[in-house]
């Protein structure tokens, strides 16, 4: 199992859809199986609150909140009651009173976009997909209780937005395709093909009276056309960098952009002269949406931004996200705002009495002694990585070499974020990372000279934007390395500690956490280990299998659990056949790198010097028999239990479980390293005391270098 866990020392080493990769630019999308959810609670009666106006913008807070991996836009339905949004697990219907599901669209494919039908009596529900079988890109129609109904094809690439007409039928969808196409929802088929723009179509809108149909675009542009025939109607320029986002106000006559530059312009559609330029935002704007007299804006800043149209001031700045915001939009009646951001929740705001909530919000992190948060921008140091995909991945690094910042990234390791939560002076960190939200961080003396360490946890649930601070039952002795942690799902974790106990003994410390790092429990205490064995590793791939690899005198060992860690039974490797007396010969011989696929499959590295020597083990019947092979050297990793990696100056790949090794090149520098599959992987290579980060997409054979920049906290 490939677990995600990594030291300042030597680290070990979703599927997002395209607003996640780069500001809201379209691309590749996950195709994640929907997961099933559970059915609504009760309806919980909440007061209506009123309409958010000018007069009363600075009063608009966050009324309620849905926890539910939100991965791309929303959209109102027409009496304001429900919201359909795309989560990790799919699409759904929400219930803006109880904050509940209602139904699960029975998508293949997180859709990169949704739209209500405006016409009440159409009861439908436009996405914009992918199939995931044939590779075609449509726009999919669905009741408004989430039953198929309709499937259209035409476009020749991604789908990334859809729009329903205030008085037809007719449906908009713009692709990277660079086209716009309108749709007759009712018979399902193409009434036009808008071409003119030179990028990918971001978004699409209609106006009010349903006569236009406007679209942004990464070329830098937003074209206005007519739906009647199809015919361009003028292009509006002037910004900097390409469109992400486009609405059309009320009156029908005034239409908003907002751009990768940062930017939101006002312009007045039957001119295209420009009324207003907003700024402020300190990242792209992913999403515009109009009430009466208001515009808000979502960008990648994390914040939400209220305009006032007509004095063309900014009202209100709302800052309860975390991470960039990709979608906002005004409730029909305008009394409610909703955003949807990558911190994994939609807020409700208003300014009403508060509406009943789902899921509480985000833990307030404990405060104690910390480094401040990197507050500028510069080229930055990455001292070790840990990718968790193409795009996403955390980092310690900083300004200098050896600053240990927890950082984290969403383009590929171009950009950090600094998420650190703080240490104390003279520590170290080691973390674990389970995905893009959870992470958790242990403090460590850094000299490693003995005594108590910091015994603290932090733990995230928001990607970094806000961390918790637990403690441990008891204290996390340190003198013989740095503390092991290891994290199967966002609840379940490990962390294990060793320290010298003199006259030759050693102890290990294990704690266990189930509610992911709020509280933790003993599992074996120090007085409870003592042994003679030093512990190099440990990995678990449930709540109930793991494995601790081990130095020991007289033999090769590891510590097998089947019960979660409150029990081990130590678990003797046999020597290789042809060298019978290799652990007896007063060879120092110890197992390291345990990596576990199943609960009784996995792989073991051991290691002789002298004579030197590495030998991989290999079990399907959890160490009752084992088998092994040749190991060329290195830092072992596995991403699954065929795919993995030997890696040092010399890097080697198998892809038969380590039976066999295939030398793939000399880099020429020692590094850690970090594949997220067998083509794409990151490194901090290291040579004559220099660090530098380089990436291979052809699996090791080519890397280039990354200079890698440090991006400011979004503003106060």
């Amino acid at each position: 199992m490939n677990h995600s866990r990594f030291k300042v020392v030597w680290p070990l080493l979703f599927l997002l859809t395209w607003l996640t990769s780069c500001d809201g630019t379209p691309g590749a999308q996950p195709t994640p199986t929907p997961a099933p959810i559970e059915l609504p609670p009760e309806p919980i009666p909440t007061q209506v609150p009123g309409v958010i106006t000018a007069a009363n913008a600075a009063d608009v807070r966050s009324l309620g909140l849905i926890q539910n991996g939100l991965a791309g836009n929303l959209a109102w339905d027409g009496s304001g009651s429900r919201l359909a949004l795309n989560t990790l697990q799919g699409a759904g219907i929400f219930s803006v009173d109880t904050l509940s599901l209602l139904d699960a669209l029975q998508t293949r494919i997180t859709p990169a976009s949704l739209a209500f039908s405006v016409v009440p009596s159409d009861n439908l529900l436009a996405t914009a997909d992918r199939e995931p079988e044939t590779g075609r890109d449509t726009v999919t129609l669905w009741s408004d209780r989430g039953t198929l109904e309709q499937v259209m094809i035409g476009h020749t690439d991604w789908v990334n937005s859809v729009a329903f007409s205030p008085v037809s039928s007719w449906v908009a969808s713009g692709s990277d395709d660079t086209t716009v196409r309108v749709w007759d929802s009712f018979e399902g088929t193409e009434v036009f093909i808008l071409e003119g723009h030179s990028g990918p179509v971001t978004e699409v809108a209609f106006s009010m009276d349903g006569e236009l149909v406007g679209s942004s675009s990464l070329d830098g542009t937003a074209r206005l056309w007519w739906v009647s025939n199809g015919q361009l109607v003028r292009s509006l320029e002037g910004h900097s960098a390409g469109l992400l986002a486009i609405a059309f106000a009320p009156d029908g006559i005034t239409v908003a952009t907002g751009g990768e530059d940062g930017a939101v312009y006002v312009w007045a559609a039957g001119t295209g002269s420009l009324l207003h330029k907003f700024s402020g935002h300190r990242g792209p704007v992913t999403s515009l949406s109009f009430s009466e007299d208001l515009l808000a804006s979502g960008a990648r800043d994390g914040t939400v931004r209220l305009w006032a149209i007509e004095e063309g001031t900014e009202l209100a700045t709302l800052t309860d996200h975390v991470n960039p915001v990709v979608s906002v939009s005004f409730s029909p009646d305008g009394k409610l705002l909703a955003s949807g951001s990558l911190d994994g929740t939609v807020r409700i705001w208003g300014i009403g009495e508060s509406l009943a909530r789902s899921a509480p919000p985000a833990p307030t992190p404990e405060t104690g002694a910390s480094t401040p948060r990197v507050v500028r921008e510069g080229p930055a140091f990455i001292s070790s990585v840990n990718m968790l995909n193409e795009t996403e991945g955390w980092a310690f690094g900083g300004f200098e070499p050896d600053d240990q910042h927890f950082l984290v990234t969403d383009d590929g390791g171009l950009s950090w974020l600094d998420v650190d939560p703080g240490s104390a002076g003279g520590t170290a960190p080691a973390a674990t990372t389970l995905d893009r939200q959870h992470a958790w961080i242990v403090y460590y003396p850094s000299d490693l000279q003995g005594g108590p360490a910091p015994s603290d946890v932090w733990s995230t649930r928001s990607g970094g934007g806000s961390w918790t601070r637990t403690m441990l039952p008891e204290a996390l002795e340190i003198n013989e390395r740095p503390p092991d942690l290891d994290f199967v799902d966002a609840d379940t974790g490990w962390i294990l500690g060793e320290t010298f106990a003199g006259l030759g003994q050693h102890a290990f410390t294990l704690f266990a956490t189930t509610d992911g790092g709020a509280t933790w429990e003993t599992l074996v205490a120090p007085q409870e280990a003592l042994s003679t064995c030093h512990t190099t590793g440990m990995d678990f791939v449930d709540s109930e299998h793991g494995w601790i690899s081990e130095r020991c005198p007289g033999g090769v060992f590891i510590e097998v659990t089947t019960d979660g860690g409150r029990s081990f039974t130590q678990v003797a490797l046999p020597a290789p056949a042809n060298e019978p007396n290799l652990f007896e010969s007063g060879s120092t011989c110890e197992s390291r790198y345990p990596h576990l696929f199943a609960a009784l499959q996995g792989v073991v590295l051991v290691t002789c010097d002298p004579p030197a020597r590495s030998i991989l083990y290999l079990t399907a019947d959890g160490g009752k028999t084992w088998e092994s092979a040749a190991y060329p050297g290195g830092e072992l990793q596995f991403l699954d239990a065929d795919i993995g990696w030997a890696l040092s100056i010399r890097v080697y790949r198998t892809t038969n479980g380590g039976r066999k090794w295939d030398f793939v090149r000399s880099v020429g520098w020692d590094g850690q390293f970090s594949f997220v599959n067998d083509e794409i992987g990151w490194a901090v290579a290291r040579g004559n005391g220099d660090l530098a980060f380089v990436m291979t997409s052809d699996g090791a054979n080519r890397w280039k270098l990354i200079e890698p920049m440090l991006r400011s906290e979004q503003p106060e």
